[in-house]
């Protein structure tokens, strides 16, 4: 119980844990076995006090990552400290990266903080009448809340220079893919999502191919082309060559 216990502890700290950062905590209290052996008695553990321990594969670097979740608050905000303005930020940020309104950015699963905040309207008047807050909120609490969930850890910051300008960019981390997975998957249609045709999971970070939607993670693409020398790599869909693949999300 010792090592479960360490384990739950462990992931409210840290927030989301890749399983080598698990296992080497188990390793600490002189234990030869893996998280493989514990995950379960966890998971009960969890349940108990309605929380659920999900899983998801890092984009960059392929590892199993672990998070802790809320099950008795809703499919859009399940986290432990939830304040209203975050959901409502988070389901403006998800809105504008999986169904852009048309601005022009140097890659896919991106947003900047003007077009989180152009959302946040629809978002408003999408939530029930009795929930809707009396007015929009301003830019300075737009700004507050989006540094808040980059503290938490639910969105990144990516500054970028692309052909002679500079860009400001937000994206989606593991932790948010991860907690709000079905949220995501019942709120936006299959068309709006891009998977990696390897793994079969959601990809934001990755290459895709220039002239159809064949995408890859950086990782799958490695194994999948593995038994191919460069020069000899072409989309399986189209046939374009693979020499230089579009990036998407923050590798450009």
């Amino acid at each position: 119980m010792e090592t479960e216990q360490a384990i739950i502890q462990a992931l409210f700290y840290y927030k989301i844990m890749d399983i080598s950062h698990i296992n080497s905590i188990i390793l600490r209290l002189n234990s030869d076995s893996s998280f493989d052996q514990f995950s379960q008695s966890v998971r009960n553990t969890l349940n108990q006090f309605g929380f659920e321990l999900v899983s998801t594969i890092d984009q960059l670097s392929s590892l199993k990552c672990y998070t802790i979740t809320n099950t008795l608050s809703d499919n859009a905000s399940k986290r432990s400290n939830n304040k209203y303005m975050d959901t409502i930020i988070l389901r403006a940020m998800l809105s504008e990266v999986f169904e852009p309104s048309g601005s022009s950015l140097p890659t896919k699963f991106v947003t900047t903080f003007e077009n989180i905040n152009s959302r946040v309207p629809d978002v408003l008047e999408s939530l029930p009448e009795e929930t809707r807050p009396a007015s929009k909120p301003s830019k300075r609490q737009t700004l507050d809340s989006i540094d808040h969930l980059i503290e938490e850890g639910f969105i990144a910051r990516y500054d970028v220079h692309y052909r002679d300008r500079s860009y400001n960019l937000l994206y989606p981390t593991t932790r948010l893919l991860c907690e709000l997975d079905r949220y995501i998957q019942e709120n936006f249609s299959r068309e709006s999502l891009k998977h990696c045709e390897a793994c079969r999971n959601i990809l934001t970070i990755g290459y895709g191919c220039s002239q159809c939607s064949f995408a890859l993670h950086q990782h799958c693409s490695e194994s999948y082309f593995a038994e191919s020398v460069p020069s000899d790599r072409f989309c399986p869909y189209c046939k374009t060559p693979w020499q230089d693949p579009l990036p998407i999300g923050p590798i450009i």
